[in-house]
């Protein structure tokens, strides 16, 4: 057994030990002897989110039913014994977790030990028993539909998370409740409750070596099992405003709003958990004081975020009169608003700060608080101690990084009104359109604008000189996104000058002529923005992200920066340290070795078979010259395509764009030729490189369709996602089935001209030659035998809901936008993904796989010892 002492930064009397039994089991032990009191608890790593289908309710069942008997204890006897001894005993279950919990004197420790780990590892699960106990939380269920606080919770997190199994309710629903049996339950019961899905913690007045033996003796029996993967979660899919209204046999009304956040571990928790308490908790927070006092409006409210293991919502929760809900809306969002566009003040924020800080230390005073710290951050983010590092956030956090969150989360995307309404209330019923208009919309009156927009709201604009712009207007936050892109990137480079795109890409920003790399990074930093230059296997350009009101100022930089760059030599040949540095140290990344050795194999002559960084000749042989030369024959007009999504006109962009690119003049006799396309292998392509690493890096792979081939292009996707992922049928079979690998992934790369389609494992040296032929096994049963309903089914749902989140932010559909309408695909391609999904059928899917997939020719790499 290894055990492993925490490192403590905060306090010297917090040390954590941490130890794992032969059987799995996690432990975590932290003495404090300042009471004669010990808390122990048992963290079950399954919640009301793991449960399948049909299984709504059944982590709250065994919640209940462990206490109801072992072979050693009958009903009753456990909580009796533990009350007998002095001690409280007690269990919760959410989303994410189950926990069982006993506080005790210390002198009485092991005894309790033995109890938990009695009622843990060893219930009956009564038939007659369970039979009772459902009829109790048929009653509980009942109860909660009483609370207009719990239905107001389970109302907003049915509507704002829906698609994520955070919206079920954690007690489960009548009829599921009502559908299960003593197998149902045995088999979730023995499916979680082995050792390697608990975690123990201990915290007070013991020893922490004795208490370790004491944890064997009592828990090592326990069944080890395996670690369960849990179903896979969907993600919350919405693209504007959502309400509800219901009416309920009530006095007064009660309003929630919620915003999508992220999960607990997300770096913008501790912000959110600031402007929790600068909004809404305490007497003087800005949303109490103005809609309680000063307005009079509600008769309580409160904000504060609830950050789950992956997602959560950040809730304004109020009970008000009827009369009064209109307009405390309107106030709310008010508040809302102003956090997006102004930081907040200094005291507050200090106040603020003092408030979450202290919190911590009101929580921790008790044997259980402590406990309960542990297990909560160890349980959902992997760091008993992760408590330290949000610390250092929150004592760091500046007003503008707390407004950029305000302004990230709080928009109309993220945003869900639920209403109790008192059915007898004299005033109208308010409909569900009262509260989803543009509700965290910037004080930005919308724009007459004279040019043409599809039904999606997006303008192509074309300059005289053949510059082309996209432009959408996104109004739910104060930002704007631009990208700017040419046809370049490595597809144009040569043995020579590989590499050419990559540091050109860097130097974008680091210099124009009448302005140092340290000017323009002052200048964009000033303006509250950023600015970067990036390059690729197809393109060269530069993004820009930046405060609407700063657009102007930001554009006229990001123009500076692509068109006039300077090059400068000392910049160039800091960069060239830089990216020699980095090819060196290539070979740490034995994974990305062997793809640069597939691209080698694969591609003969093509410019796709070169490294993107260069080599270290090649690199080194550029000089300022090559470069200027370069940007001089690929930043061309009727090459360049300008995107901008946010918080501005399509009038207001496209006047700012002829300002600073009509001046761009044609050089149609300086634009290089694309290159040759190259056939796919016909034969089998094998190469290795050896290299001395635990693990081998195995790359199938065979040459793949264009970009333009947009049929293929989804059909992949779909495939990608039915092969992929902890479900998919790689991972069930060559992972977890034959225990092959811990890292493996499918990949379809489409690329202007042809791309590739690869799997790549990493596995044992003695297991290469199994896990080759379990690959090149499952690539022919697909081809064989296709895909079912089944999978198909659930690839177009992931695929859809997964698209619709990536493209909620501005810089997501920008880029999106650019490179369509660069690469020839259609400016507002994105638009009709859904559509282009439920269109592929599982004989598409199959004809596009054979068509790409030549099990006779394939191009095997293998990077190892």
């Amino acid at each position: 057994m290894k055990i492993e002492n925490a490192t403590d930064k905060l306090n010297v009397k917090e040390n954590i030990t941490e130890c794992r039994l032969d059987n799995g089991l996690t432990v975590l032990i932290q003495e404090d002897h300042f009471a004669p009191v010990a808390a122990l608890q048992v963290w079950v790593k399954v919640g009301a989110a793991d449960e399948l289908p049909g299984e709504e309710g059944l982590a709250h069942v065994l919640e209940h039913m462990l206490f109801k008997g072992t072979e050693k204890r009958a009903t009753g006897e456990i909580a009796m014994q533990v009350e007998g001894a002095g001690g409280v005993i007690n269990a919760w279950t959410s989303f994410d977790r189950t926990v069982f919990h006993i506080a005790i004197e210390s002198g009485r420790f092991e005894e309790a030990l033995e109890i938990l780990s009695d009622a843990v590892g060893h219930s009956l699960i009564d038939e007659q028993e369970l039979k009772n106990e459902l009829e109790v939380i048929q009653e509980e269920i009942k109860r909660g539909k009483d609370s207009p606080e719990h239905r107001l919770f389970e109302e907003l997190f049915d509507l704002a998370l829906e698609g994520h199994p955070y919206h079920r309710p954690i007690i489960g629903t009548p009829e599921s409740v009502a559908s299960f049996t003593r197998e149902k339950v045995l088999s979730f019961y023995r499916r979680w409750y082995c050792a390697s899905n608990l975690t123990l913690v201990v915290c007070g007045d013991i020893k922490t070596d004795e208490t370790i033996e004491m944890v064997k003796r009592h828990f090592a029996s326990l069944p080890g099992g395996e670690t369960v993967i849990p179903p896979q979660r969907g993600k919350p899919v919405q693209n504007s405003a959502r309400a509800r209204v219901v009416s309920e046999k009530l006095e007064e009304a009660h309003l929630a709003l919620g915003w999508r956040i992220p999960g607990i571990s997300d770096a913008d928790i501790p912000a959110l958990d600031l402007l929790g308490i600068a909004l809404g908790q305490g007497d003087s927070s800005r949303v109490v004081h103005k809609l309680r006092r000063e307005e009079g409006l509600v008769n309580d409210v409160i904000a504060y975020p609830y950050a789950g293991k992956d997602t959560g919502l950040f809730l304004v929760e109020a009970n008000l009169p009827p009369d009064c809900v209109p307009e405390a809306h309107a106030s709310i969002l008010d508040e809302f608003r102003r956090v997006t566009l102004e930081p907040l003040e200094r005291r507050e924020l200090e106040k603020a700060r003092t408030m979450l800080l202290s919190e911590h230390i009101y929580n921790t005073q008790t044997a259980e608080g402590k406990a309960q710290e542990i297990g909560h951050f160890r349980t959902l983010t992997g760091d008993a101690l992760f408590y330290e590092k949000y610390t250092q956030v929150v004592e760091k956090i500046t007003p503008e990084e707390i407004q950029a969150a305000a302004a990230k989360y709080f928009t109309d995307e993220r945003l869900s009104t639920v209403v109790l309404w008192p059915e007898n209330a004299e005033e109208a019923k308010p409909e569900v359109e009262d509260f989803v208009g543009e509700a965290i919309a910037p004080c930005t009156a919308p724009s007459e604008s004279g040019i043409t927009k599809d039904e999606f709201g997006i303008a192509r604009i074309m300059l005289d000189n053949g510059v082309r712009l996209v432009v959408k207007e996104h109004r739910g936050v104060p930002l704007v996104a631009t990208q700017a892109a040419v046809l370049a990137g490595l597809r144009f480079e040569t043995p020579r000058n590989n590499g050419v795109n990559n540091l050109l890409g860097e130097l974008l920003t680091l210099g124009t002529p009448d302005m140092s790399a340290l000017q323009v990074a002052e200048s964009i930093d000033s303006l509250a923005g950023t600015l970067e230059g990036f390059s690729g296997r197809n393109s060269l350009g530069l993004r820009s992200m930046v405060i609407s009101r700063n657009f102007a100022p930001a554009f006229e930089l990001l123009s500076k920066c692509l068109l006039y760059p300077a090059v400068s030599e000392n910049e160039l040949e800091r960069e060239k340290e830089l990216v020699i540095e980095e090819i060196k140290s290539r070979n740490d990344q034995p994974a990305s070795v062997a793809f640069d050795l597939f691209s080698e194999t694969l591609y003969k002559t093509h410019p796709f078979r070169m490294p993107v960084t260069g080599s270290i000749e090649s690199v080194t042989g550029l000089t300022r010259n090559d470069i200027l030369e370069y940007h001089s024959r690929h930043v061309l007009p009727e090459e360049l395509v300008i995107s901008i999504v946010g918080d501005i006109s399509a009038d207001k962009a496209a006047e700012t764009v002829d300002k600073y690119f009509s001046g761009m003049k044609s050089k149609r006799a300086d634009r290089p030729e694309a290159p040759e396309l190259e056939p796919a292998p016909t034969e089998k392509r094998r190469a290795s490189f050896k290299l001395p690493r635990q693990q081998s890096h195995l790359v199938i792979g065979f040459q793949g369709f264009r970009l333009c081939d947009t049929h293929d292009v989804y059909a992949y996707k779909l495939l990608d996602a039915i092969l992929s992922g902890q479900g998919g049928r790689l991972f069930l079979e060559l992972r977890d089935r034959q225990s092959l690998a811990y890292s493996l992934s499918f990949y379809s790369v489409p690329l202007i001209d042809p791309g590739f389609i690869a799997v790549y494992i990493g596995t044992s040296p003695d297991k290469l030659e199994k896990a080759e032929k379990g690959i090149i096994t499952e690539l022919d049963r697909l081809l064989q035998n296709g895909v079912s309903p089944d999978e198909m089914e659930r690839a177009r749902n992931y695929l859809i809901g997964s698209n619709a989140i990536s493209m909620q932010k501005a810089g997501s559909q920008a880029g999106t936008q650019l490179f369509n309408e660069l690469y020839g695909i259609g400016y507002n391609e994105h638009e009709y993904f859904k559509e282009r999904i439920l269109a592929i059928n599982a004989e598409d899917l199959l004809a596009s796989a054979r068509r790409y997939i030549k099990l006779d020719a394939p191009v095997v790499v293998v990077v190892g010892p």
